[in-house]
């Protein structure tokens, strides 16, 4: 972790931290980010999040990386509406493993689709190496509260069966706002 990151430190379980990015809002968006962690987990999870399109408080679409004790990301895209989560589709990363204090670049996107649905997409990989041609895992959806523009945020949780803290380092963040 680098000196002018963002940082998000979590020291009670099942806490949360999040940042929005006040001022910018879009529909159609491409988030780009790196993201670091102080530790790998020994026992419980983390997850790191980022979203493109934070309508309210419990309504978004999220990129979320869960890290788990097995040191191998995943990836999970979310609808949060009314404070409930619904993971609309996911993928384990098998082959890229975790380094403390490495970052990673997550890409998020929020399309909007000819049906006006929306596309989520992302992609995770070690920030600096090669990007993946492709979006590693997607989905539509079309929930109404979530067709509008909305905020970036950068979201962590530290879970509930965690025993130790952790920092979650944000940096290079970009956001660009993209046609359908």
């Amino acid at each position: 972790m680098q000196s002018g990151e963002g940082r998000q430190t979590l020291s009670t379980r099942g806490s949360t931290a999040a940042s929005t990015l006040a001022g910018v809002t879009a529909r159609d968006a491409l988030l780009r980010v790196d993201v670091a962690w102080s530790r790998t987990p020994a026992e419980g999870a983390f997850y790191a999040a980022a979203s493109p399109r934070y309508v309210a408080s419990g309504t978004e679409y999220r990129c979320a990386i869960y890290l788990g004790t097995s040191g191998k990301p995943k990836i999970d895209l979310v609808r949060r509406l009314g404070g409930a989560e619904t993971v609309l589709a996911f993928i384990s990363l098998p082959a890229v493993s975790l380094t403390p204090g490495t970052p990673y670049r997550l890409l998020c996107q929020t399309l909007t689709t000819p049906t006006g649905a929306t596309e989520i997409a992302a992609k995770f990989y070690p920030a600096g190496g090669t990007e993946p041609a492709a979006w590693q895992v997607r989905s539509t959806d079309g929930t109404a509260g979530l067709q509008t523009s909305g905020k970036v945020m950068l979201w962590s949780y530290l879970s509930g069966s965690s025993t130790a803290n952790i920092t979650t380092a944000w940096d290079n963040l970009s956001v660009t706002s993209i046609t359908p």
